[in-house]
């Protein structure tokens, strides 16, 4: 009686106390079968409302029919909590489930669009593949804008990180603040071509290491051009402060030459030898029916004069010099001496040359000549892809802004449709979210097969688990149907009655 203990028998108030609550529970069987355990108080979560940032919603099933229930059920729940906070229903569907193969992702910033996109979303039965082939795709200058990857900078800690080391090496070269010519307005200032190479490596080298640090690990790189130099990069060739020196020398060399100009016309390359006069160089062969030609301004315009009068269509590329042309001849010596002062490596991940069009050797790789070969030779983007998908590749992911390269590869005649194509930014002028974008691209990923570190994707803004619907078993019945005897076995017996005589029992 005088004991702190009792039995409770019936059900009363526990009211708190500055220590948690703690209780005995017994359980006593025959035998010696006897259990004990001590529960204490869970600790006190703090209620989250409202969303940080877009979510990611990953679901999957073992038949489509699940998964599309599964939308449904999610998406019920979510209308009735409507103050949930999604970040928390994100990590839950993504560390606190188990991945099966059919698969599908839905990003949104607030619970009423994610109801509707759940309800909305074609659900298709295509198998996640157990280890995706990636390809990383690096695009080159051109599919650079204002405000570049601004938003995923300001929502994302670990690309944040890599971008403010970029920006740092390279403004000690560029005697200017990196960041501010990337996220700001001035669209005139990011075109200066030392500028315009520093961004696109910047971003391109970000979002490479942030797409490894979440587990996707590239089975080869394709970049284009000035990407080149961030495939080599990323591969191990050149480390991050020779990459920034010779990405800065680059630009600055290429910006002291004379101005030229570049078009982009609707012919192949040997169809088109014929309209080209001593000026003027094929500069780079992106597709089957398409070609970039390079030269002196006045040359470039009397061509373009040329393929009109012939209704042939082309288009001025906006560059301000003849990239991948003879003019560049004099940059290339001095770039030549520049990769004899750094220390080169064997590439560690496969990666297709521009010069060549094919893989890359060891020995080019970290030849001084090569790289000088590299500026002025045409990019053998299309061989490229050739490569790419005679070796075999199950997605070709675009590390860079915009889908310049994608689009390319979609277009290409020896693509296998299987093949997914994702880009990692948006194109400007799409009117999407920069980190919402780059969440749907994780989503694609995640549906291919591609197996993600969640955990390091949400670091800054971790979620918690809470209550949110079970697998959506289908429930089908496959009992076989009871066989109903004609007769007694009584009657099978000899008996007639139908009962069985005390001599059978």
């Amino acid at each position: 009686e005088n004991s702190p203990f009792f039995v409770n028998a019936s059900l009363i108030d526990w009211p708190g106390d500055p220590t948690p609550r703690r209780a005995g529970v017994s359980s006593f069987g025959m035998g010696g079968t006897n259990a004990h355990v001590v529960l204490e108080q869970a600790p006190d979560v703090a209620a989250t409302e409202g969303v940080s940032g877009p979510g990611l919603l990953v679901l999957s099933a073992r038949t489509a029919a699940e998964l599309a229930a599964a939308h449904e059920r999610l998406a019920a729940r979510l209308a009735e909590t409507p103050r949930a906070a999604l970040r928390d229903v994100a990590h839950t569907l993504q560390v606190g489930r188990r991945p099966f193969p059919i698969r599908s992702a839905v990003v949104a910033s607030t619970v009423e669009e994610a109801i509707e996109r759940l309800r909305s979303a074609e659900v298709a039965d295509v198998r996640a593949l157990s280890e995706p082939r990636v390809v990383f795709l690096l695009p080159g200058q051109g599919s650079q804008h204002p405000a570049l990857a601004r938003d995923l900078y300001r929502r994302q800690a670990i690309f944040r990180r890599d971008i403010d080391r970029c920006a740092e090496l390279f403004g000690k070269r560029l005697d200017a603040d990196l960041l501010e010519l990337m996220f700001g307005d001035d669209e005139e200032r990011l075109r200066r071509t030392a500028v315009t190479q520093s961004a696109l490596f910047t971003v391109q080298y970000s979002l490479a290491i942030l797409w490894r640090t979440l587990g996707v690990r590239p089975d080869a790189l394709l970049g284009h051009s000035v990407g080149e130099y961030t495939a080599a990069c990323v591969a191990g060739v050149f480390s991050l402060e020779d990459a920034v020196a010779l990405v800065a020398e680059r630009g600055r060399l290429l910006e002291e030459r004379p101005a030229g100009a570049m078009l982009a016309v609707a012919l192949p390359a040997d169809e088109l030898e014929g309209f080209l006069s001593a000026e003027l160089v094929v500069a780079a062969i992106n597709e089957t029916g398409a070609t970039v030609v390079s030269g002196p301004d006045a040359a470039v315009a009397e061509l373009e004069r040329r393929l009109g009068a012939d209704r042939i269509p082309s288009r001025r590329l906006e560059t301000s010099h003849a990239f991948h042309s003879p003019m560049m001849a004099p940059a290339a010596t001095a770039l030549r001496e520049a990769v004899r002062r750094v220390e080169p490596s064997a590439p560690t991940i496969p990666f297709v040359s521009n010069v060549s069009g094919t893989w890359i050797t060891p020995e080019k790789a970290v030849d001084p000549d090569y790289w000088a070969e590299q500026l002025v030779r045409p990019v053998r983007f299309l061989d490229g892809l050739d490569a790419v998908f005679e070796r075999g590749a199950d997605v070709l992911l675009e590390v860079g802004p915009g889908r310049t390269l994608t689009s390319l590869a979609r277009r290409h005649r020896g693509r296998p449709p299987e093949v997914r194509l994702i880009a990692s930014l948006p194109r400007p002028g799409e009117g999407v979210d920069g980190s919402e974008h780059f969440l749907s691209a994780v989503g694609e990923l995640w549906s291919a097969g591609t197996e993600l570190d969640w955990e390091a994707l949400a670091a800054a803004d971790p979620g918690r688990r809470v209550p949110l619907p079970s697998y959506p078993f289908e429930r089908r019945s496959f009992w076989l149907a009871a066989r109903h005897a004609s007769r007694p076995a009584a009657a099978a017996l000899g008996d007639p009655g139908g009962r069985l005589a005390p001599e059978h029992w």
